[in-house]
């Protein structure tokens, strides 16, 4: 069996597999869902075959914090969108704000790495809010802000806002990531 793929480099773009005369066209809305996909939809195998130390310490993080954000503590995917929102019944769209990304605690334009003491689990939304501004916060000033924003019910819509998980901590959550 082989399996020709083309993925594109835009926010959203498409995944193209061809397997002899079958072939799937899956919106995605970067590369690592695609190569999730990819992979058999199975995080671990994920993790097996990828070389790349940031999706590794990512899969990690996903593990450690028990797949849920590090910021706003909502449950999150990585290889199944529809599965997720089928048993979290919610909409598409809705399921694309809580994709699992991978976070640099520390920049790596400040001299952080891909270890995975530097990486967290965090959904998508959380992610581009942070860094949609000029400058972005510190991720204990953002945990903080995201928390504040969460408590006046400003952050996600209620149908998540249902879903999370406050006041259940993490292993990650307890450790020495949390604010001051």
């Amino acid at each position: 069996m082989s399996l020709a793929l083309s993925i594109d480099s835009r926010p959203r773009t498409r995944l193209l597999i061809h397997e002899g005369r079958r072939s799937w066209s899956v919106r995605v809305l970067g590369w690592l869902p695609a190569l999730a996909f990819v992979a058999s939809g199975l995080l671990m195998d994920l993790e097996a075959r990828m070389s790349s130390s940031l999706v590794k310490s990512g899969c990690h993080a996903f593990h450690l914090q028990s797949g849920v954000c590090f910021y706003c503590e909502a449950p999150m995917w990585v290889t199944d969108p529809d599965g997720f929102a089928k048993s979290k019944a919610l909409t598409r769209r809705l399921t694309e704000r809580l994709q699992c990304t991978a976070e640099h605690l520390t920049a790596r334009a400040e001299g952080g790495g891909a270890s995975r003491e530097n990486i967290v689990a965090v959904c998508l939304h959380c992610n581009k809010t942070r860094h949609r501004a000029k400058h972005a916060r510190d991720p204990g000033a953002y945990r903080k802000l995201v928390k504040q924003r969460l408590g006046a019910g400003r952050w996600h819509p209620p149908q998540i806002r249902r879903l999370l998980v406050s006041g259940r901590p993490t292993k990650r959550n307890a450790r020495r990531h949390s604010p001051a």
